[in-house]
């Protein structure tokens, strides 16, 4: 069970980092890759948006599944 939480709370960090600060994700696995980079481009910033919208919508229905087993299904 605990782990489960653990889980929610990194895939809710991730997903507000990614949602609010895109480019941090940029600057540390994709900026080493190009010479000249100066900027991420707008599609990689959006998918990374995205990626973090979806986390955080994983990390609320394991939250809603938790809450069901506990309340509902108990």
């Amino acid at each position: 069970m605990y782990y489960l939480l653990t889980l929610i709370g990194i895939l809710i960090v991730y997903g507000l980092l990614a949602i609010l600060k895109p480019d941090l994700a940029w600057e540390n696995s994709e900026k080493w890759k190009t010479e000249n980079a100066e900027e991420p481009s707008e599609t990689y910033l959006w998918q990374v948006r995205i990626s973090g919208v979806i986390s955080i919508f994983l990390a609320i229905s394991i939250l809603a599944g938790i809450l069901l087993k506990i309340f509902y299904f108990s």
